[in-house]
Parts: C-alpha cells; sequence; structure tokens
C-alpha cells in the first residue's frame, strides 16, 4: 500500500511502536508530522528518516499544547492521525489520583482533544478535489 501525497500525524512517536508507524509510513511515501514530549528522540527520528518526516514537540496532558499544535498546523490537510501515545506504570493498585490522573490525561484525553483541535485538518482530507 502507497500514502504517496498523504499527510499523517503520530502522536508518541519518538520510539518504540510511534517510530515505526513513522518508518513505515515514510517508506510508503507519506509526510509524517511527528509529534512526541522527548525532542532528543524526535530529532533523532528526522535524522533517520528525513525530509518526509517534521518533528513537533508537545506534552499531550495540556489541551492549551494541543492547541498550540493544532494552531502550528492550522490549514493544513492531515488525511490519517494515529492516536499512538500512551503510558503505562502502575504495578499493582497502590497508586495516588495523581498517578491516575497521569495516565487518564495521556491515553483518554489527549485523543479526544486531538480530534477536537484537528477537525479542521482532518476535514481537509475529506473536502473534494
Amino acid at each position: 500500500m502507497t500514502f504517496h501525497h498523504k499527510s499523517v500525524l503520530v502522536t508518541g512517536a519518538s520510539g518504540g511502536i510511534g517510530a515505526e508507524i513513522c518508518r513505515q509510513f515514510t517508506a510508503s511515501g507519506a509526510t509524517v508530522i511527528a509529534v512526541d514530549i522527548n525532542e532528543a528522540a524526535l530529532l533523532s527520528l528526522k535524522q533517520a528518516l528525513g525530509a518526509q518526516l517534521e518533528i513537533v514537540v508537545c506534552n499531550l496532558r495540556h489541551e492549551e499544547k494541543i492547541s498550540d499544535l493544532a494552531s502550528k498546523l492550522s490549514g493544513r490537510c492531515i488525511d490519517i492521525l494515529v492516536n499512538n501515545a500512551g503510558v503505562g506504570r502502575f504495578v499493582d493498585y497502590n497508586f495516588t489520583t495523581e498517578d491516575f490522573d497521569w495516565h487518564f490525561h495521556i491515553n483518554t484525553r489527549a485523543p479526544m482533544l486531538l480530534v477536537k483541535h484537528l477537525i479542521p485538518n482532518l476535514k481537509h482530507s475529506a473536502a473534494p478535489a
């Protein structure tokens, strides 16, 4: 499958599954916007994948940062949104509400807010040519 002339935004892009998703999409011809909080790892990924990869540092825990991300991408088409970012550090049921909130903000709230703020970009993809 090819993704030439497609734009893909991948969260949690700096390592593991997210970095591999970026590799596969760029290898298939897509332009990828890699989003993560880890700037050093994003820069390394950019060096490996080149011009087809754009990097954006963003802390998905905060809606204002997601809104800032959407502002940076204003007017740009996003054909595919990959909500890959996720965290996990529970080892038992001895956790604090701060632990819970940290997980909830990244794993549940952020994907919903990304869709909310990127709707105009995603609609560009659905618009007739």
